[in-house]
């Protein structure tokens, strides 16, 4: 069976012979011969399924078998900006990176504090290029010249507009939701039941509290069964955000008291962590559960989750009403668990999934 081969053919369905650079490596380095079958990309949005007819020295001439439109792997327009870093190789990653994931436009910036006030935009074409080919995108982004950052952000576009920072004295918005450190697999099927084992393991030594961490169905909106500690000790939340992604603030439908008991010693041993001086305690094991199920047809299916948990995994006690999920802004919703703590220091809580089971 014969590798499927991909070219960059600029306007590739009003043009018959293929660039330079791309002749050179069908015939010198694949070595293909007339009626060797490859397909072309030309930037736009299409494939081309194609015949080499003629292959000289210098020359690979082909005509188009079929066209082959393809949708974005994204939505909307997405244009970044940014203002390049002395080292260019880090320009270079991120154009890269990004153009295997998929977007439409990049503008470089010249900003106050620039190290860069000009640069070439040709190997950066050649990285896209490349780019293009290996993740087999049929859209190449577009890469804009030097341009003022007044100038730029004061040009009217449409949609959202965002701008990353590094200011502690500046609010930090997140544009999805407040949870962190995620482990998250998209959804199996329409109609599924699943159970995790877990249990919570706070770090006492952290006096504001607020740790906790959570078994979740995450999307646009999101709903999930949480631990948290608090100053009179730890509790069970379910609790549900409509509108996360567009920084909606979540509501807590149910709270239960859990007891925390220490630990068998040692409890290093099991987390491999050397730098816990003070014993540890834990909540019992608790098993959460989202039962999930789909209403409608077509584009009218609606897909809900019903929550509940149980200490011994034979009573389960449900929590709220039936959740109605939406989607993530890429791919659809997933479920998974997180773990997380208010602040930045590195002796966050752990939270022990033992098990994870589908039915």
């Amino acid at each position: 069976m014969k590798e499927t081969r991909f070219f960059f053919v600029p306007n590739a369905a009003n043009e018959t012979e293929m660039p330079m650079d791309e002749a050179m490596h069908a015939l010198r380095v694949l070595r293909l011969k007339s009626g060797d079958e490859m397909f072309l990309m030309d930037g736009d949005g299409t494939f081309y399924r194609a015949e080499v007819t003629i292959a000289a020295t210098k020359h690979c001439m082909y005509e188009i078998k079929e066209a082959l439109p393809q949708q974005k792997g994204w939505t909307g327009y997405i244009h970044l900006a940014m203002a390049p870093t002395k080292m260019m190789d880090r320009v270079e990653w991120l154009v890269e990176k990004a153009t295997e994931i998929g977007f439409d436009e990049m503008s470089f910036l010249n900003c106050k504090f620039s190290e860069r006030k000009s640069m070439r935009t040709v190997r950066l074409d050649k990285i896209a290029v490349a780019a293009v080919k290996q993740s087999r995108k049929p859209w190449k982004p577009q890469l804009n010249s030097f341009i003022n950052f007044k100038e730029f952000v004061s040009q009217p576009r449409e949609g959202r507009k965002y701008i990353a920072h590094c200011y502690e004295e500046i609010e930090r918005i997140d544009l999805f939701s407040d949870l962190q450190n995620m482990l998250l697999q998209k959804l199996p099927t329409e109609n599924f039941t699943v159970t995790a084992r877990v249990r919570f393991i706070p770090n006492p030594s952290f006096q504001p509290k607020g740790e906790e961490g959570g078994f979740v169905i995450m999307g646009q909106d999101y709903a999930g069964i949480k631990l948290v500690s608090t100053k009179d000790g730890c509790v069970l939340r379910y609790v549900e955000c409509i509108g996360a992604q567009k920084g909606k603030p979540e509501r807590c439908v149910v709270e239960k008291p859990i007891p925390l008991k220490a630990m068998p010693k040692p409890y290093t041993q099991r987390y491999a962590v050397d730098d816990i001086p003070e014993p540890r305690l834990a909540t019992p094991y608790i098993y959460m559960r989202a039962k999930v199920w789909s209403t409608g047809v077509g584009n009218g299916i609606k897909g809900h989750a019903q929550f509940a948990y149980s200490l011994d995994d034979k009573n389960y006690t449900p929590l709220g009403e039936p959740f109605t999920l939406m989607e993530g802004k890429w791919i659809g919703a997933k479920t998974g668990f997180y773990c997380m703590r208010p602040g930045e220091k590195n002796d966050a809580p752990f939270f022990d999934v033992d098990w994870i089971r589908f039915h």
